[in-house]
């Protein structure tokens, strides 16, 4: 997953997807929101590996160093589960390329949508709500398009 400042994210990703593992795209701005997260969810921080990007908002180039730090991980994974959203733009392309490293490597993968639909400033105010989760296939949205 990625996690930007809304802690939120990680959290419905623990409590709603439980994985066994996580590992964590983030900024050094929310790295702390991390463990936070995890405490709020009941879950050991120290199952979250986490990778701090030097730009949240453009860290494009960090691909080839995330594939690096997140291939032992992949290799060793029965299953990739991904959060395509949380994070900036950015660190979204990379979570995909994480994942698609993932399939490479013949480990299942499945995707999902994380949504929040209570306001910004109820987001704000308590970023622990219960989110939902939205499984994608792949091909959501190409209803009508030639």
């Amino acid at each position: 997953t990625a996690m930007g400042l809304s802690p939120g994210v990680l959290y419905t990703a623990i409590r709603q997807l439980e994985p066994e593992r996580v590992l964590a795209i983030t900024s050094a701005e929310a790295r702390p929101h991390v463990a936070e997260a995890c405490s709020q969810a009941h879950w050991d921080a120290e199952r979250v590996s986490v990778y701090v990007v030097p730009d949240a908002h453009a860290c494009f180039a960090e691909v080839e160093q995330i594939l690096v730090w997140a291939s032992p991980l992949l290799l060793d994974a029965r299953e990739v589960v991904v959060n395509l959203t949380g994070g900036t733009t950015a660190m979204q392309y990379l979570v995909e390329r994480v994942a698609g490293q993932a399939s490479r490597f013949g480990v299942p993968v499945e995707r999902y949508a994380l949504l929040d639909r209570r306001s910004p400033d109820a987001q704000r105010r308590d970023p622990y709500g219960a989110g939902e989760v939205v499984p994608l296939r792949g091909d959501e949205g190409s209803a009508g398009r030639e």
